[in-house]
């Protein structure tokens, strides 16, 4: 599908959640009546087998996403679900010392076609704990939710989020022992950055509609960039292509 198509879509998307909610007092989360019997829980826990990296990807369509480190293992997920959609797929292989980790729901892309309006149902809730060690080319995609991303103390080699619908936090924070690239491409919905103050962090940002606050950083040519960047042998480079909604970037001693 043609990116720019996309980013409309979202943005048609939004607007229609808003009437609905604004109008109708809708709580945009299912069709049917709220009933706890309806919800599931489960534990999910992936063992790393000796893969010595791993490349993660985690598309989700209608949640609330929490991800940090701390897994002993390859990950370590919670998740609250709603039965009449189905618990999320989980599948992980290792081939020739590499992982590759697939977390997703079989609605993932049912929001664009309106299948993620509900009444009163509640919200499916992810949390997802990663492994601090393993070298972890990560992925993350996202309908409609809000997502909170803890990524500090990783041990990232590449980062790409495509957000959909809603508020996006995320943490690059703290000492980063090796550089690697960001990507963001936003939806709908603010999005705060919270990055490092003594690693090289350079931004390239292309806004959409909404502001942009910056917090420690300063500006060359078409990039912003902190004051460890020239001197950093580590670096972040981060680029933002948001749709629609405000974006704040912190540097981590200013939060």
């Amino acid at each position: 599908m043609n990116l720019e198509h996309t980013k409309l879509g979202k943005i048609a998307l939004a607007a229609f959640a808003i009437f609905l909610i604004g109008v109708g007092g809708i709580v945009v989360t299912g069709f049917q009546p709220s009933n706890d019997k309806n919800n599931g829980e489960y534990i999910e826990v992936v063992e790393l087998n000796e893969a010595s990296s791993v490349e993660a990807e985690i598309e989700m369509g209608i949640a609330d996403l929490t991800v940090n480190g701390g897994a002993e293992d390859l990950m370590r997920g919670k998740f609250h679900y709603n039965e009449n959609a189905g618990k999320p797929d989980i599948a992980y292989e290792v081939n020739g010392g590499k992982g590759e980790l697939d977390v997703s729901n079989e609605d993932k892309d049912s929001w664009l076609d309106f299948d993620w309006i509900r009444f009163g149902e509640q919200t499916d809730e992810w949390e997802i704990a990663l492994n601090d060690k393993v070298p972890l080319d990560l992925e993350v995609s996202t309908g409609v939710g809000d997502s909170k991303l803890d990524l500090s103390g990783l041990n990232l080699t590449r980062l790409d989020i495509d957000s959909g619908v809603g508020e996006t936090v995320l943490d690059l924070s703290g000492d980063w022992e090796r550089s690697f690239n960001v990507s963001i491409d936003g939806g709908v919905g603010d999005t705060t950055i919270f990055i490092p103050e003594d690693v090289g962090v350079r931004i390239t940002a292309d806004l959409g509609v909404g502001g942009l606050n910056i917090q420690g950083l300063t500006i060359q040519g078409n990039s912003y960039l902190n004051n460890a960047y020239n001197e950093s042998d580590v670096k972040l480079e981060i680029d933002l292509d948001m749709g629609v909604g405000s974006v704040n970037i912190i540097r981590e001693d200013l939060r």
